[in-house]
């Protein structure tokens, strides 16, 4: 069996995530394939040792550092294992950077729905583990629509192969062991190691249009989301930011932005080569009805400009993230949120729970993300400590509120460590003991990333 590595510096490498969360690893196995893996497993489940997944360091849960044994890097697994366009097929390694793969199958004429924020700094494995999704999910829904065939190294080292059954109909069983492969993807490495992942594919759109409409106040942006979903059906990415993160870009990045307004929407539509020009005027038209600054729209009216409205769009989590982790040695960062709720309720939520955020006198507060799915990102960055605690007290209100209201507290980066304290609001007691009872049906001996979901 390979080694384990314990040399300080590199276990410090792998020792945080993309907020700076931090472990305190015995030592790192780098396996170089899924015989390694297995090994690796055996031995930990012999010796009763904690194994927790990582590559790329993504999490911004806290999900891929651990606080006792070792962790598992698949970074070295990162191969094309075969890719089939006739049946726009495509297995691959866990390693395998996301946005690699995506470039590749481009050149085969091919699409991968899924496009996290991440996707350049994220494996394959790490957002079928997360059950990652995108700007683009509206459309698209998160990688469990796209996931055909997993293979995973089982807590006891033996491989296990999951099939998706392709079916209109079953009911056989209990519903979720009807498609066990579902438990896997978001189990955030606590059921296993995969080792090996089939993905279905589409053919690569011909074309597409973005725009950035923006609009005099919130309320008109999110009240013109719900009427975009409803009389849009084709529309695939549809996005608010806030006019805090509008003078972020316009600040640090830069960017020529429309003063005064109150929030954007980021919206992107697939359409037939050649026909751009006749919906975006239907389009400009809608936005018009809706209250749009329209005469400020910009659009994305070339490739080059659509990747870099696209590229804009990333730099504020990625800036937010930045920030957060230079405030943690001050006891501060940052505290983001992840719930959903139906999409139609969105209007009435964000303005009851900015209320939560008022009273608690909070200054640096950025809201984005995916308004078309009822799922916006509030980031609050906390300077220091009293911040910070302000900040995680807002973060109960807010969860409390939305499992009232029939929504999700984390809707696609997972739980990991720091969303479990928000899993109350969402189960009660007796289904966490049956997801618990599950998890130490499959890992008797509970090695697989302790503190992941569970404490």
């Amino acid at each position: 069996m390979i080694s384990a590595i314990d040399d300080p510096e590199i276990l410090a490498g792998y020792n945080a995530d993309a907020l700076g969360y931090r472990g305190s690893p015995a030592g790192l196995f780098r396996p170089r394939d899924a015989r390694d893996v297995q090994e690796i497993v055996r031995w930990c489940h012999e010796h009763r040792h904690p194994l927790t997944p990582t590559a790329l360091r993504s999490s911004t849960t806290g999900s891929c550092v651990c606080h006792e044994g070792y962790l598992i890097s698949t970074e070295h697994l990162q191969h094309i294992v075969d890719l089939q366009p006739e049946r726009r097929r495509v297995i691959v390694e866990p390693g395998l950077n996301l946005g690699d793969l995506k470039r590749e199958l481009q050149k085969h004429g091919l699409f991968l729905p899924p496009d996290p924020t991440s996707e350049n700094e994220c494996t394959v494995g790490g957002a079928v583990a997360c059950n990652a999704s995108g700007a683009r999910s509206l459309k698209y829904g998160a990688m469990r629509r796209w996931v055909r065939r997993l293979v995973v190294v089982l807590p006891d080292g033996e491989p296990m192969e999951f099939l998706t059954r392709d079916v209109d109909k079953n009911t056989t069983g209990y519903y979720g062991f009807q498609d066990p492969i579902q438990f896997f993807i978001g189990s955030e490495g606590t059921l296993g190691i995969i080792t090996e992942i089939e993905l279905e594919c589409l053919d690569l759109p011909p074309d597409y249009i973005a725009l950035y409409a923006f609009f005099p106040d919130e309320a008109a942006a999110l009240q013109a989301a719900v009427a975009i979903r409803d009389r849009q059906p084709a529309v695939r990415c549809l996005e608010y930011f806030d006019d805090a993160c509008l003078e972020l870009l316009r600040r640090d990045g830069g960017v020529a932005l429309p003063r005064p307004t109150g929030g954007m929407l980021f919206c992107e539509q697939e359409v037939p080569a050649g026909e751009p020009d006749e919906i975006l005027l239907e389009w400009l038209d809608l936005l018009e009805e809706l209250g749009a600054l329209v005469d400020d729209t910009m659009v994305g009216d070339t490739r080059a400009r659509r990747e870099e409205m696209k590229d804009l769009r990333h730099t504020i989590p990625a800036t937010l993230n930045e920030r957060g982790v230079q405030y943690r040695a001050q006891g501060g960062g940052k505290l983001s949120t992840d719930w959903a709720v139906p999409y139609r309720l969105i209007p009435e939520v964000i303005p009851h729970v900015r209320r939560f955020i008022r009273r608690e006198k909070l200054a640096a507060v950025y809201c984005y993300g995916h308004i078309g799915n009822g799922h916006p990102h509030f980031n609050l960055l906390s300077a220091d400590a009293a911040a910070a605690r302000r900040a995680e007290t807002v973060i109960h209100e807010m969860c409390r509120y939305i499992g009232g209201r029939g929504g999700t507290i984390t809707a696609e980066h997972g739980v990991g460590k720091v969303k479990r304290p928000f899993l109350k609001y969402m189960f009660p007691p007796r289904v966490m003991h049956w997801m618990r009872s599950f998890k130490q049906a499959v890992d008797p001996h509970g090695i697989m990333a302790p503190g992941n979901i569970f404490d």
